[in-house]
């Protein structure tokens, strides 16, 4: 066998190498450890531990030696005795260990490569889970130089290991039923749905290898740590096995659900993710490199990579299947897209109806929304979501076709309500199709303000808030729908009241106004064509509220057409100025602020509101781009 066997009694073992009376040991021996010697070849202890099943039986620890690493030590130390061997002892006590010699080598051995072997024997059943560590080394007259990968193991975990990886053998169960008298899962039967995961959990068999095994793999899956995988609809039977003993629990799969929310955190960075959903377009002179996994900051999003010799419109696609989940559940999506280019982009998305477009400017990221009427627009003619990359101006102010898009967040659309004061918000708006309230919240200055299991709140103070509603939809993976909720003294959700001849808004002559919903609130929508668009507020009232002591801050957003644009109360001094873009901004006009311009020539008549389409990193010239403004309401304070 070419194995050292230490064959003491089981009495004198149990004397020396396990006694806790026994400490240090006080033999003069001089044991010096050396770092092993730059020398050619191998010297190193193999992985793990066997288990010598012939009497006598006991834990066997192997070490390979490359025959260039004994020439070379016995080149550099002529006439010197070389020897090789192994010291086995308890781990983490301080006892004497047993050395083991090495006098032949191994069976296995060759003439390039020697292996020896050293097994510790009769280890007594008490002892059977003691991890014992085995450290060889190779001495030059007696100074012993230690390998750098000593083993540890028990003989119980290595012959709980080899029944796991498929041996079997009376003596293996023996020793494994000899320290564990019974096992059982913690987990009681269980459902997953197709694509889902749980990790087992065994008591009893701590420190030793359990064995997994299903009864059915086309249903379910175990791997060696116990991970259920399920793979398709039906049951499955998991046991759990140590020795003779088991357990079992029973995995019911049911069908994949789908999707509602995509952050792609499940892709592996630098490898494609669901072409069958996402995908992009080139042509003949801007071709897409690579669609993949990126990773920026530690969050993962998908990486569109683009490059060609000439500029031109790539895409970004998100397929048909994807939007129908989306719509069936909600109606509409968002996403987020990120400019990782070095120059600016115009990009749009297009319909039957025609394009909406968004602007993003270099290292800038963009949440944009598809509404529910340009969604079932999509599904209803069969086309996909495609974005696509307007980069083919060829002027220096635009990047060319060398750059990189991330995909990333596609989830139900955040809702941003603008109520009144004493307003009640109920979780059954936000809920989707078929879907059912799991929990809703309401926050002001990121702190809890709703009670717990609430299921609405009335907001009494004027601010902004958000909320999350989650819920369960049939079919569908549990999603979240957040949103923001605006509460102010007045909410312009009508034409009638708010707009017109002698109310608070009008507008110029190149716009037209609507009350329209936008994501989840009605507000005054504002149509224009560019050159400078100007609302113009009744002069009357807002310096009624002034006049009283109180601010005023208007409250509005864009939409449609995206970027940041600059608006201002008052026009050629710039008297107060907002840089906004498609989230909710505010201007305030204060008491203090109004005495210093009222007599203004800009204030003569009504107090303007222009905003001037100035887009960031972008092009085109300021009030030459139409857009879409939404006024929300007005808050005082």
């Amino acid at each position: 066998m070419g194995e050292l066997i230490m064959t003491k009694t089981l009495k004198r073992i149990c004397l020396w190498l396990f006694s806790a009376a026994l400490l240090l040991s006080a033999v003069a021996v001089a044991l010096v450890k050396l770092p092993v010697q730059a020398a050619a070849g191998e010297f190193a202890m193999e992985a793990g531990a066997s288990v010598r099943l012939d009497d006598p039986s006991g834990i066997r620890f192997t070490t390979k030696v490359d025959q260039a690493f004994i020439d070379e030590i016995e080149q550099a130390n002529p006439d010197k005795e070389i020897t090789f061997g192994t010291e086995i002892k308890p781990e983490g006590k301080s006892v004497t260990p047993v050395d083991i010699k090495q006098t032949v080598w191994a069976d296995e051995s060759t003439e390039t490569t020697k292996y020896f072997k050293a097994v510790l024997a009769n280890i007594p059943e008490a002892q059977y889970l003691t991890e014992l560590t085995a450290t060889a080394y190779y001495a030059v007259d007696g100074v012993k130089t230690y390998v750098k990968n000593p083993q540890t193991r028990s003989i119980a975990y290595v012959a709980s290991g080899l029944l796991a990886a498929g041996d079997d053998g009376a003596a293996l169960v023996a020793i494994v039923d000899a320290v564990i008298a019974q096992i059982s899962l913690v987990e009681e039967d269980f459902a997953l749905k197709v694509g889902d995961s749980k990790k087992l959990t065994v008591e009893g068999g701590e420190n030793l290898v359990v064995k997994f095994a299903s009864d059915n793999e086309a249903v379910a899956t175990v791997d060696a740590e116990g991970k259920v995988s399920a793979i398709g609809a039906g049951t499955a039977n998991i046991t759990a096995t140590l020795g003779s003993r088991t357990d079992s629990v029973a995995v019911t799969v049911g069908a994949a659900e789908k999707k509602l929310h995509y952050d792609f955190e499940d892709g592996v960075v630098g490898q494609p993710y669901d072409t069958d959903r996402f995908t992009a377009k080139e042509n003949s002179t801007c071709f897409v490199t690579n669609i993949q996994i990126g990773a920026v900051d530690g969050t993962q999003s998908l990486a569109f990579n683009f490059d060609g010799v000439n500029d031109g419109g790539p895409t970004i696609t998100i397929k048909n299947t994807v939007l129908q989940d989306f719509y069936n559940a909600f109606g509409s999506m968002s996403f987020t897209l990120t400019n990782n280019g070095a120059k600016f982009h115009e990009g749009y998305y297009t319909t039957k109806s025609g394009n909406y477009r968004f602007d993003i400017a270099a290292k800038s990221s963009m949440e944009i929304t598809v509404i529910e009427a340009h969604m079932k627009e999509l599904i209803d003619n069969n086309m996909d979501f495609v974005y696509t990359v307007n980069n083919a101006y060829g002027t220096a102010l635009y990047e060319g076709c060398r750059f990189e898009y991330y995909l990333d967040n596609i989830h139900a659309p955040n809702l941003n309500k603008v109520v009144k004061k004493n307003t009640v918000l109920s979780a059954d708006e936000m809920l989707g199709k078929s879907a059912t309230l799991k929990s809703f919240a309401v926050y002001k200055d990121d702190v809890l303000v709703s009670e717990t299991d609430a299921e609405s709140y009335t907001f009494t103070e004027n601010g902004a808030y958000t909320f999350e509603c989650v819920q369960s939809i049939e079919g569908y993976e549990d999603s979240t729908v957040k949103g923001t909720v605006q509460v102010m003294d007045a909410v312009f959700d009508n034409t009638d009241e708010w707009f017109g001849d002698g109310k608070l808004v009008n507008v110029d002559s190149y716009s037209n106004v609507t009350a329209a919903n936008y994501l989840g609130a009605t507000m005054l929508r504002m149509e224009s064509s560019g050159n400078y668009p100007r609302v113009e507020l009744n002069k009357a009232k807002v310096e009624e509220f002034l006049t009283a002591g109180k601010t005023f801050t208007l409250v509005y957003r864009f939409g449609d057409v995206d970027g940041n644009h600059k608006s201002y109360f008052g026009q050629g001094d710039a008297h107060i100025s907002k840089l906004s873009g498609s989230e909710f901004a505010e201007i305030s006009i204060t008491p203090e602020k109004w005495e210093e311009i009222k007599n203004h020539a800009d204030f003569a008549t009504m107090i303007p509101f222009v905003t001037f389409a100035h887009v960031e990193g972008g092009g085109g010239g300021e009030g030459s781009d139409p857009f879409t403004m939404y006024l929300a309401g007005y808050k005082l304070s």
